[in-house]
């Protein structure tokens, strides 16, 4: 099984040093050019922390770097200038729906997007989910992991409490 991660998802996971959940969840992970230009390449001018981590993911190639076509590229520009979406946003959208694979992103207006185009998504928040149900992390690790996330990324209030709840009602 393969997932589709924008540059949030990636700097994220990475952030809060559970970038190996991506990999025991879904196997590969397929970013788009700009992704890797955002995460790696701008991380590392920027000494950005876990962009080493991710750099070691994609030696390692589980993080396969995609590049788009020239008819993607043109869709993906079109999707940045009707949606308010970022270029790695736009280009992993664009990479989900042609591989018909799901998509890691955080971004309102890249997750409307892809509610219009049929794109299923999860959030990095619902990948910890996922991870825990799946028994990959105990309540307590979940908990610790989703609270450093709410350091990394803004979750509301009201989707902290869910995920809590739902960690806290499995078995």
């Amino acid at each position: 099984m393969s997932i589709v991660a924008d540059s949030t998802a990636l700097i994220a996971m990475s952030k809060i040093g559970r970038l190996d959940l991506l990999r025991k969840l879904y196997g590969n992970v397929v970013i788009p050019g700009h992704v890797y230009q955002e995460v790696v390449v701008e991380g590392k001018r920027l000494h950005k922390p876990g962009v080493g981590e991710i750099e070691r993911a994609v030696r390692e190639a589980w993080i396969k770097i995609v590049t788009l076509t020239e008819k993607q590229a043109q869709t993906s520009s079109g999707y940045r200038a009707a949606a308010n979406v970022g270029r790695g946003e736009a280009e992993a959208l664009v990479l989900a729906k042609a591989r018909d694979l799901w998509l890691i992103v955080d971004d309102k207006h890249a997750r409307e997007l892809a509610t219009i185009l049929g794109v299923p998504f999860v959030g990095a928040a619902a990948v910890l989910l996922d991870a825990h149900l799946k028994q990959m992390l105990d309540r307590q690790e979940f908990i610790t992991n989703l609270e450093e996330l709410g350091k990394t990324l803004w979750l509301s209030p009201e989707i902290m409490a869910e995920l809590l709840r739902l960690a806290l009602e499995s078995k």
